[in-house]
Parts: structure tokens; C-alpha cells; sequence
């Protein structure tokens, strides 16, 4: 039964009861009829209030006939003059002057409240019992423009947006009205005992520009504050390949945000999660992906050698993270060993390994007796790898799929790393200065002035860094055949000879009346280390065999050479 209906049903009923009340009882029997009228009274309540809410019992109360009737059995009691039929009558009126207050008193609060909303009305959450629905929607306005926006990013991060940032504004519609014009004053019992909830459309306007502008100054969406998401990839770990997983990263798309929180703030929604709306970037390439699962395996099972050799400064590993690259894809997209790119990147990383260990031939950095730190130039001492002995054994390594640690094939070596190669034993020698030191152990143990090559293009002694070739006695020194006999330039015996570049070499050279000084400019040797007997004699019990030496002008010896 509708509204409507119910206040139709409630005027019938109150019009029934008032003829019901005013009727005479049949009997002739006043106690009866008196009995008879109440039960009506009662029942016809009852029923109006049964027929307006529903199926609900009245109150255990007492009822207004209830105190007129005690009032009435009260007056029975005092023997009044009272003719036969009157006292039905003095009730009947009675009882309807009562019920007429009574219908007065309902139809009155009807009315007091026929702009206001039944007690227990409940709009969009807010409580809208007695209000008119200009009130009531002034108070879903204050509610709605209390908007605000939970904007939840990775990281635990939460960020929020006010509707007074945005001129979040609420619009009404009309519908607070039509609510409030379907409930009939007639009805407003009804709220006694029930509550009536209401959704209406909560109609909004905002300024998007104010709104854009809010969501690109929000930290997360500050280029510093993103980490853009990685791929998936193979890479070689422990000695064989393995998948590394696919980054997050914290990097969003700013046009799906902004159209993601648009949208919330269009629907008024309290909280967004970013994530959960895929506004965040994505790897193209994860873990799970089919094709790095199968580049994987191809890898494994075509690279599983491992050469680390041991160079000078360090190590330096050859292993399937260099090899792979030397790996070409056929047509199908898998991983194959073609044999002449495989040998051509096999000899290129030898050369690339030679150019970084060698020295021989290469300037040297050298703190010289007096502390001054110097470059040394060229010479025949230092490393170099036997670059064809070394593409053998390493093409043999991988055929094998072995898994070794070794040292290059050498051509030459330094017989240190320290001390720019030279270790703690070996021979200094100033040409410039015309003096020579030797060290062993790190310790200086013996020094001497000398006579170097005569300061022309064919006698001069070149600067570098050597080694002694070896060591002999009561030697010949011979000097180029000169023609036209082709008999030497000269013949000079020695007590001691220790050769170190070619045919240059340390040796006694008793002839000279003096060592030191610059008698080597204008009457040095041809290129030979001149020592007094007694230091030439003390120098061939100190050195050996691969003993190095490093000789070295302090000025600009060039421009002194006569050509």
C-alpha cells in the first residue's frame, strides 16, 4: 500500500470512528454498550495505525478513554439523578470531544511538519530528521565539499587532494526536494518506528586545470622521485647463466594519472589506488617471458668454458658473459656457434688482452734517485703475450670447456709488478748525470760515476728500460767492420762484460783518465756504460742474468746529438 493510499485509508478510519462513537447500544444494556464502545475506540486506533505503518502493535499506554472512563466509574460510584440513557450519551460525547483533541493534536503535528522530513530520514549519510530540504541540502553540501582524495602509490606512499584545492563544488538537482515530496505529513508516524535511507546523485563541478596542476606537483610524479622500470635479462652468474628479474620501477605514465584521478574526483571517490589502475609503467620484458627462458638454455649449453688469467695488476675473467657475444642467431632466432666469427672474436680478444698487459716498447713511470718522478721511455724490458702461443691454448680451453685459472703465454716478462716493474733489485743509471746506483732489496748498495756514449747519432746511449742479457769475462769488444777492409772500428778486450741493450753494455774501461763530468759529450764511449775497474768488478758480482736496467737523460738529450 502506497503512501497515498495509507492517507486516504487514515481519513476513512477516523471519519468511521467518530459515527461508531455516537451510535446508541442495541441492548438497551449501558454497561454493555459502554464495553462495547471502548473495544470500538481501541480497535479503530489500532487499526489507523496499523493501516499507516504496517503490521506494527500499538504501545502499551493509556489510552485517552482510559482516564475518562476511570473518571466516569468514579462519578458512578456517588448516586447522581441521572435519567435512564444519559450516561451513554455524557460518555459518548465525552469520548468524542477526546478523540477529536486526539485527531487534532495528530492532524497539527501533521501539519507543523508538512515541509520538514520525516524523524529517521537519512540522505547520503547525512541525518536529515525535522529538516526542510533547504536545510537538509545545505548540510549534504557541507558534507560533500569536505571532499577529499586518497591517492595511494607504490612504496606505501600516500598522497591527497582537498576539494578546496580544486574549487570542488557541489550542484543540486532537485532530488532533496522530490524526496521530501514523497513523504506524505499525513505519514510522519511512520518515522516513530523506522528509518528511511536515501542515495542521491551528488552532483559536482571542479577546476581541472586547478586539478591537473595539483596532481603534477604530488611527489611521485616528480621525474627525480621515478625510477623507470627494467627488462628481465640473461646475464651470467656462478658460472652459468641465469634469468635477473624484471624491475618495477616507480616510473608512472602522467597522462594515465591524470585521467585516473580525474575520474575519481568526477565519481566522487574517497581513495584510488594507482597501481590497481595501471597507471604505472611496465617492464616489456619479464622473467617468465618464453623467449628469455629459451635464450637461457641456448646459452648454457653453447658457452660453459671459464679462462681467468692472471695478469700483472689483477684478473681479468673470460667467461660466458664475453662469450655469448661471440655467438651469432640463425634465421630461427637461436643462438649458434658459427666457426670463423667465433675465431675471429677469439684472436680479437687476445690482441685487445696483449695491448692491455704489455709493456715492452711502452714509456714507463719511474721515481728516480733524487725523487723526481719521470717517463722512461721504450727499451726491450717489460711484458708482452706470445699472441699466437696464446690464441692455441685459449681456442683449446673453449673447445674443451674447461674451467682454468692461468697466466698468459708470455714472449717476455717483468720479473716484478712493484716499482714500476723494476722490483727492489736493479741498475739506475743518470745519463745526463753521469752516474750509476745500484739497489738490492730496495736498498742502494753501491754507486759510481760513469762515461756514457758520445753525444752523436751513431754513439749516443739510448734511454729505456732493459735487462742484462747475461755476463761474461776478458771479452773482445769489436766495434762495425769498416771498409774497405771491413776490419772492426775497434778492438778493445775487458775484465768484465754485462751487455743489457744489444751491443751495449756495462764494462771496465781503464783507459779513461777520469769518469763523471761531461767528457761523454764531446769523447764518450760508442754507447757502452764505462766503469773504473774496481766498479766494473763490483757491478759483475752484483747483477744477474735478467737483472733490470734503467737508463734515462734529465734534460733535453735530443737536441744535444750531434747528427
Amino acid at each position: 500500500m502506497d503512501d497515498r493510499e495509507l492517507e486516504r485509508k487514515l481519513e476513512e478510519q477516523l471519519e468511521a470512528l467518530t459515527g461508531e462513537i455516537q451510535e446508541e447500544p442495541e441492548d438497551g444494556n449501558e454497561e454493555a454498550g459502554e464495553q462495547t464502545l471502548e473495544n470500538k475506540i481501541s480497535a479503530a486506533m489500532e487499526k489507523i495505525v496499523s493501516d499507516t505503518v504496517g503490521d506494527i502493535p500499538v504501545p502499551e499506554q493509556k489510552l485517552p478513554q482510559d482516564a475518562v472512563q476511570e473518571e466516569i466509574i468514579e462519578e458512578e460510584k456517588a448516586p447522581l439523578p441521572v435519567k435512564k440513557g444519559m450516561r451513554t450519551r455524557i460518555l459518548c460525547a465525552v469520548l468524542g470531544a477526546v478523540f477529536l483533541a486526539g485527531a487534532g493534536a495528530y492532524g497539527g503535528y501533521a501539519w507543523y511538519n508538512k515541509d520538514k522530513f520525516y524523524r529517521g530520514t537519512v540522505i547520503n549519510q547525512v541525518d536529515c530528521s525535522g529538516l526542510t530540504a533547504e536545510q537538509a541540502q545545505e548540510l549534504i553540501r557541507e558534507s560533500v565539499e569536505e571532499y577529499v582524495l586518497t591517492l595511494k602509490f607504490r612504496g606505501g606512499i600516500s598522497e591527497q587532494i582537498r576539494g578546496e584545492d580544486i574549487d570542488y563544488t557541489y550542484i543540486p538537482d532537485g532530488s532533496v526536494a522530490q524526496i521530501k515530496e514523497s513523504q506524505s505529513p499525513l505519514l510522519w508516524v511512520k518515522g516513530l518506528f523506522q528509518s528511511e535511507e536515501y542515495q542521491v546523485s551528488e552532483n559536482i563541478s571542479f577546476n581541472q586545470e586547478k586539478l591537473t596542476q595539483k596532481v603534477a606537483a604530488l611527489g611521485p610524479m616528480k621525474e627525480e622521485n621515478q625510477q623507470a622500470p627494467q627488462d628481465a635479462y640473461v646475464e651470467y652468474r656462478n658460472s652459468e647463466f641465469v634469468i635477473a628479474d624484471e624491475i618495477q620501477g616507480t616510473a608512472l605514465n602522467a597522462e594515465m594519472v591524470q585521467e585516473t584521478v580525474r575520474k575519481a574526483v568526477a565519481e566522487s571517490r574517497p581513495e584510488e589506488d594507482l597501481e590497481a589502475a595501471g597507471a604505472y609503467q611496465k617492464p616489456q620484458i619479464v622473467k617468465t617471458d618464453a623467449g628469455l627462458q629459451r635464450e637461457r638454455e641456448q646459452l648454457n649449453s653453447l658457452v660453459k668454458a671459464s679462462v681467468t688469467y692472471q695478469i700483472p695488476n689483477g684478473e681479468i675473467v673470460l667467461d660466458g658473459n664475453t662469450l655469448k657475444n661471440w655467438l651469432v642467431r640463425d634465421s630461427g632466432g637461436n643462438y649458434v656457434k658459427d666457426d670463423a666469427v667465433f675465431e675471429e672474436n677469439l684472436r680479437s680478444y687476445v690482441a685487445q688482452l696483449a695491448d692491455q698487459v704489455d709493456t715492452l716498447g711502452k714509456d714507463r713511470e719511474f721515481t728516480n734517485a733524487y725523487g723526481d718522478t719521470i717517463t722512461v721511455p721504450l727499451g726491450n724490458y717489460g711484458w708482452q703475450i706470445d699472441q699466437k702461443s696464446e690464441i692455441a691454448q685459449l681456442r683449446e680451453n673453449l673447445d674443451n670447456q674447461e674451467v682454468v685459472t692461468r697466466e698468459p703465454a708470455y714472449a717476455s716478462e717483468e720479473i716484478s709488478t712493484e716499482n714500476s716493474g723494476l722490483g727492489g733489485t736493479y741498475v739506475e743509471i743518470d745519463l745526463t748525470g753521469q752516474h750509476l746506483w745500484f739497489y738490492q732489496d730496495g736498498e742502494q748498495v753501491f754507486d759510481t760515476d760513469i762515461v756514457s756514449g758520445m753525444m752523436t747519432a751513431k754513439r749516443y746511449t739510448p734511454p729505456g728500460t732493459y735487462t742484462i742479457a747475461y755476463k761474461q769475462k776478458d771479452r773482445v769488444l769489436r766495434g762495425e767492420p769498416v771498409p774497405p777492409d771491413n776490419k772492426p772500428e775497434y778492438e778493445t778486450p775487458v775484465d768484465f762484460w754485462m751487455p743489457f741493450n744489444g751491443g751495449i753494455g756495462m764494462h771496465d774501461a781503464t783507459w779513461n783518465p777520469y769518469f763523471g763530468g761531461e767528457r761523454y759529450v764531446w769523447n764518450g764511449s760508442h754507447g757502452c756504460i764505462n766503469l773504473s775497474y774496481s766498479a766494473a768488478k763490483a757491478m759483475y758480482s752484483y747483477v744477474e742474468k735478467g737483472t733490470p736496467v734503467i737508463c734515462y737523460y734529465t734534460d733535453d738529450y735530443q737536441s744535444r746529438i750531434r747528427r
